[in-house]
């Protein structure tokens, strides 16, 4: 789908049984919305639904409901999400505002659970959080099309510049050709004209075998030396090839490089799984968790009204069932987190190696193919060979068994020595006769092939500008990631320092990103990594670099916030999103909040905005506020 265009108006949302909701309706104008109430208030629900129906895949199903469904009219446009339970699984239907929303997942609705936000708190590489909506394995693929592509352009540029010279000496020979035709075309003439005159009729009569042997005699010198330029081009052509084929033989087996190829992919699908239902067993503790270890609203929603135990020490444990203290499931979750980064490192170490072996395996392919293409044409240059040598010594015979004819004609033919010239006059006759009619078939083969290498030329025309298209294309590709990652460090400092100067913390001197570098070559090349940076400010003045993990609770999520906001930017969400949604933010107080809410505004055409009662006092008067 496509966004809102032109005028943005009031966004109507209908929705039923989602979350803890039974039924409700809401009107959403533009600017920011304020969703105000206590915990289990449906706050986070009501995020859920509207989320759904702009994309993203997961629809809470109210406990206890088999059906639930969210509509939502934004501009002229209809847009409805439908949830279904069956045999204990939640099924999704309908016609969401994003039929892909990767993007808008990543960094537009911002929950708790939001991978962007929570990649800062865990450590993870903040990297690959920024290109995963990206694929990056098509965009690999995409520049090794490319890179083909551009490949045999380039050797259609060498046969166009082969084509060309061909070109020029095909007109020279034509030149050449037409010249001597006209020669041998007047002296026939003028010899027509001897003959005429001093010939009596019986003349030539009795020399006309020795004639006919004589033109015979040319036409097959003229083959014969045909034949021995075709064959010496054949093995020129041919050692060539041979030199080629020894310079890439023998090829190396790609059978074990292919394997290990299946055992990485085998072992990256094996980590993504994990990763997976790593990431689906965090999430989930997490939304049963809030920041004081105590069940969510969306707990509440799902399993049953709140009671005491929501604010309790102990918790059952939603897994086995059995009380542990909240501290526990707590730490359990940072365990997964920390050895779900190790798989993250694990999976990025795999794909640098696979792109390796895969840049090896089509380099042996390719040069398999050049070998075999070699192989045979080197047999058909054999087999081409051996048929015009047979010819050649046939044509070899029969020029000797005809020179012995006319020699021995000539001999038995006595004449007296004014006949000579004219017999002379025959033979040389006959001669440009048949000079005349290969120079004639010789003439229309160079035309013929001189229209082929015209027309090809044609075809052609446009190599250039196609190789430049190609090559900027490639250009683009390989940037892409580049620019990417450049953008997202650019927008998050640029956001972290207006936030820090906004918010006024005090201690935090700077928080800023940075690609990691490594020396290659003698000079600093980007790492696959970036390094979040902390300076800090002792009461002395003095500033110090510090850690993440040393971050108060209050600067970890802004700074998580901001990180989500970049890549908002950087991905340039806002484009096919409108909306950004806010939630689980009262680790900050409230006066920042109020801040943070007007700054964030300015980013997106709607911004909903879950806060407590206590914090929503500090938002501008000026935006929505809802009870809920």
């Amino acid at each position: 789908m496509n966004p809102v265009s032109g005028d943005v108006g009031t966004v109507e949302v209908q929705v039923e049984n989602v979350g803890g909701i039974d039924e409700t309706t809401a009107t959403i104008p533009p600017g920011v919305t304020v969703l105000v109430g206590r915990n289990a208030t449906n706050r986070t629900s009501f995020l859920k639904a509207m989320m759904a129906v702009l994309g993203s895949d997961e629809v809470p199903l109210k406990a206890g409901k088999s059906a639930g469904r969210i509509e939502c009219v934004i501009g002229d446009t209809e847009y409805v999400r439908t949830a279904t339970r069956k045999n204990g699984t939640v099924l999704t239907e309908g016609t969401p505002y994003l039929d892909a929303a990767d993007e808008a997942e990543s960094f537009a609705f911002l929950l708790e659970s939001n991978n962007a936000r929570r990649a800062v708190e865990r450590g993870e590489d903040l990297r690959n959080v920024v290109l995963d909506p990206l694929d990056i394995d098509g965009l690999r693929e995409e520049i090794r099309d490319l890179e083909r592509e551009r490949a045999g352009i380039d050797e259609q540029l060498e046969e166009r510049s082969s084509l060309e010279s061909r070109e020029r000496e095909l007109q020279a020979e034509l030149e050449r050709i037409d010249e001597e035709l006209s020669t041998a075309r007047d002296r026939q003439e003028t010899l027509h004209s001897t003959i005429e005159e001093t010939d009596e009729g019986t003349l030539a009569e009795r020399y006309r075998a020795v004639a006919e042997r004589h033109a015979e005699l040319e036409e097959i010198r003229y083959d014969r030396t045909t034949v021995e330029e075709s064959c010496s081009a054949l093995r020129d052509e041919r050692q060539k090839k041979r030199s080629k084929l020894e310079a890439l033989e023998p090829v190396p087996d790609a059978s074990a490089l292919r394997d290990e190829i299946a055992e990485k992919r085998a072992e990256r699908n094996r980590l993504d799984s994990q990763m997976s239902e790593l990431q689906r067993v965090v999430q989930f503790n997490r939304r049963r968790l809030d920041a004081n270890g105590a069940l969510t609203e969306e707990a509440v929603a799902t399993e049953g009204e709140p009671t005491e135990q929501l604010f309790e020490e102990q918790t059952s444990c939603w897994t086995c069932g059995s009380t542990v203290p909240t501290e526990q499931i707590r730490s359990t979750v940072e365990q997964l987190q920390s050895y779900r980064r190790d798989l993250l490192d694990r999976r990025e170490t795999i794909d640098e190696e696979l792109t390796d072996l895969q840049r090896q395996r089509d380099e042996l392919d390719e040069t398999r193919d050049r070998v075999r293409a070699l192989r045979n044409r080197l047999d058909e240059i054999a087999s081409e060979v051996s048929r015009r040598e047979e010819r050649l010594q046939s044509l070899e015979r029969r020029e000797t068994e005809l020179e012995a004819q006319i020699a021995d004609a000539e001999e038995a033919d006595g004449h007296p020595a004014s006949e000579d010239s004219i017999l002379e006059a025959h033979g040389e006759a006959s001669r440009l006769e048949a000079t005349i009619d290969h120079l004639e078939d010789e003439r229309e083969e160079i035309v013929a092939k001189l229209d082929s290498v015209t027309t090809e030329l044609d075809e052609l025309s446009d190599l250039e500008s196609r190789r430049e298209r190609i090559t900027t294309t490639l250009t683009d590709k390989r940037d892409e990631v580049d620019r990417l990652e450049r953008r997202t460090i650019e927008e998050f400092n640029e956001t972290m320092a207006e936030i820090l100067d906004e918010l006024g913390y005090d201690n935090v001197e700077r928080i800023w990103l940075e690609r990691r570098k490594h020396t290659e070559n003698g000079e600093l090349v980007p790492d696959t990594s970036f390094d979040l940076h902390v300076i800090r400010a002792a009461e002395d003045g003095t500033v110090y670099e510090d850690t993440v993990d040393h971050l108060s609770e209050s600067e970890r999520e802004i700074t998580g916030l901001v990180f989500a906001l970049a890549g908002y930017l950087a991905h340039e969400v806002f484009e096919s999103m409108p909306f950004l949604v806010l939630d689980s933010i009262e680790a900050i107080d409230g006066e920042r909040i109020g801040t943070l809410v007007d700054y964030v505004s300015e980013h997106a055409t709607y911004l909903l905005v879950a806060l407590l009662p206590d914090d929503a006092q500090y938002v501008d008067a000026d935006h929505e506020i809802a009870e809920i």
